[in-house]
């Protein structure tokens, strides 16, 4: 008599599959779900590479600003380059490194001598270079966008100043408001718009009552009258 028992090790995927009605589904369905399978590990694979990539991408820039603080900001300090030797050279950084965290911190710094040394033009065309259109992502964007301000009313650049600060106040990070509100009446005051600046005057002194913003605030609203 044959024997027709199958061997456990003959028994095929089908076979053992189709045991249970979820087991049925797998293998009918098996291409379409070894795909998927496949994207999901292609996908948390890639996002390690990027990972990775990204955290090489952020030492290289730091180094790169490690760089340009010891040798051509240095040389700065040291009156050993000029001004325009120093903004020449801070042209040709890739973007990438210009818009860097640790750029701006340089920039602050940079910024901060030429404001001691009444340079507002070198202050200006550093700060354009940093923001070409300026935008709020970080809270030194914010710090830096108050001196650029300053720097833009020093030139006579009201309406581009005002730009600074209502990017600064619509933007995501929500610090030093009442000083920036100020500002922006101030300047708004500068243009004779008494209307806007009272609405200014109003945010501080509803928002930030006790801040020393406001005490400034309740004074110069009295010139919107």
């Amino acid at each position: 008599m044959e024997n027709t028992a199958t061997n456990p090790e003959q028994v095929t995927l089908e076979e053992t599959l189709n045991k249970t009605d979820f087991g049925h589904w797998l293998y009918e369905n098996r291409k379409p779900l070894f795909i998927v399978l496949a994207l999901i590990f292609l996908s948390a694979s890639g996002y390690g590479v990027l990972l990775k990539y990204q955290q090489s991408r952020n030492k290289d820039i730091a180094a790169q600003v490690f760089d340009f603080r010891q040798t051509t900001f240095a040389n700065l300090n040291e009156s050993k380059i000029k001004d325009d030797e120093f903004i020449t050279a801070f042209k040709t950084l890739p973007s990438e490194v210009i818009e860097s965290v640790n750029m701006k911190v340089l920039v602050v710094e940079a910024v901060k001598k030429w404001a001691l040394e009444n340079k507002g033009q070198q202050m200006n065309q550093l700060l354009k270079l940093v923001y070409p259109s300026f935008k709020v992502q970080s809270f030194i964007d914010v710090l830096l966008g108050q001196i650029y301000m300053a720097s833009l009313e020093n030139l006579n650049q009201v309406d581009e100043a005002l730009e600074v600060g209502k990017q600064i106040v619509t933007g995501p990070v929500k610090v030093m408001l009442p000083k920036v509100y100020l500002d922006l009446g101030r300047l708004n005051l500068l243009k004779k718009d008494t209307a806007q600046a009272k609405i200014h005057f109003d945010y501080v002194l509803a928002n930030h009552p006790n801040s020393d913003s406001a005490r400034l605030a309740r004074l110069m609203k009295k010139q919107t009258k």
